[in-house]
């Protein structure tokens, strides 16, 4: 056992079931840690080429919540565009980019309706609900041509054939 212990061997130290070693789980669950925070600054370094500055500035922001895909190409953005500014000039202007492009991000996430007037429905795709709208005299007829292309759901026969 003694000789398991010293050669640090963890097979070895495994054929011993009984020998623990103290705060062995502590320690692992720190090391994966410390792997996973290098392994994140190793990312973050790539990004930005190696630029302290960057890398500062986007650990910085990372720290008070902005985890999101657009920091990357604002900071490098930001870094192109104005080499000369200083770290406390930079913050605000990124930080504005950036709630610039989430409203953009959240407006473009909604799909946008074309308005468009009664009187042009005609010029729609024939597919198109308000096309054949247009093409009927009344509603009744718009009804009618609904169901020749098989676009009108029978309620009743689809109830009376469970029935």
């Amino acid at each position: 056992m003694i000789d398991a212990l010293r050669s640090g061997d963890v097979t070895k130290i495994a054929r011993y079931s009984d020998l623990t070693i103290p705060d062995v789980d502590r320690k692992i669950l720190e090391l994966g840690h410390l792997l996973r925070s290098n392994q994140e600054r190793i990312d973050t370094a790539v990004k930005y080429g190696g630029n302290e500055q960057a890398i500062r500035l986007h650990n910085m922001l990372v720290d008070m919540g902005y985890v999101s895909e657009l920091l990357e190409p604002l900071i490098n953005r930001a870094f192109e565009n104005h080499p000369g500014l200083v770290m406390k000039d930079l913050m605000p202007l990124i930080l504005s980019w950036y709630q610039s492009a989430e409203i953009e991000k959240t407006a473009s996430s909604k799909p946008k309706m074309k308005a468009m007037k009664k009187a042009d429905w005609h010029t729609l795709d024939s597919n198109d609900l308000r096309f054949l709208f247009s093409q009927s005299a009344n509603e009744e007829a718009f009804l009618e041509s609904l169901s020749r292309e098989g676009l009108l759901f029978d309620a009743e026969n689809w109830i009376n054939s469970f029935g």
